[in-house]
């Protein structure tokens, strides 16, 4: 699949924002994936990085993205740093990006990524993000890449009110994508689908 076919396929039958379809392009996925995955770059399936984790398939990226919803004044914790590259996507969105991950090689390798495409706004921790990151909350969205097996009330608890925090639950071999969201104190929950991460 071309670049071009992915943005016909996002605007026409997904209804991704040219905001966001932006965002995603001006990221340069070379960067982040192994030298001998750069001709896949758009193709619909999951990419080994350099650390030899996955970088998620486009379009189950962006469909993520989507529902995050980010705004230009946004606080956003990503739990899983990876290769770096969601992180990267979201910071040309967002005033300010917290990622925390818990394996330091991992870590190294995504502040070398990132440090490739000069972004300023990104903050990288090692830290276990299953408690989420408490020395820089409230977040105003949160989306964990670590799967859990129920709903983490401490990470909830992180949010700003209005926020959003995208949750993958173990579900046999995949996970179901939750997207919860923080109203008047409540919460509501919706599923985004499932994936493979």
């Amino acid at each position: 699949m071309t670049k071009e076919e992915l943005i016909n396929l996002w605007s026409r039958d997904r209804n991704f924002s040219d905001k966001l379809i932006k965002a995603y392009f001006s990221v340069p996925k070379e960067n982040f994936v192994h030298y001998r995955h750069h001709d896949d770059i758009h193709i619909e399936k999951q990419i080994p990085t350099h650390s030899d984790y996955c970088i998620l398939k486009p379009t189950d990226m962006m469909l993520l993205l989507h529902n995050l919803d980010i705004k230009k004044d946004d606080k956003i914790l990503e739990i899983g740093t990876g290769s770096g590259y969601m992180a990267s996507i979201m910071s040309k969105l967002a005033r300010r990006v917290i990622s925390v991950e818990i394996l330091e090689d991992i870590h190294n390798l995504a502040k070398e990524n990132i440090k490739k495409i000069q972004r300023e706004n990104i903050d990288l921790y090692i830290a276990n993000g299953k408690n989420g990151y408490i020395p820089e909350f409230p977040y105003d969205k949160i989306i964990s890449t670590v799967a859990f097996d129920e709903i983490p009330e401490i990470i909830i608890n992180q949010l700003s009110e209005n926020g959003i925090f995208i949750c993958p639950l173990k579900d046999g071999l995949a996970v179901e994508m939750i997207k919860l969201t923080k109203n008047n104190n409540r919460i509501s929950q919706e599923s985004i689908g499932h994936f493979i991460i």
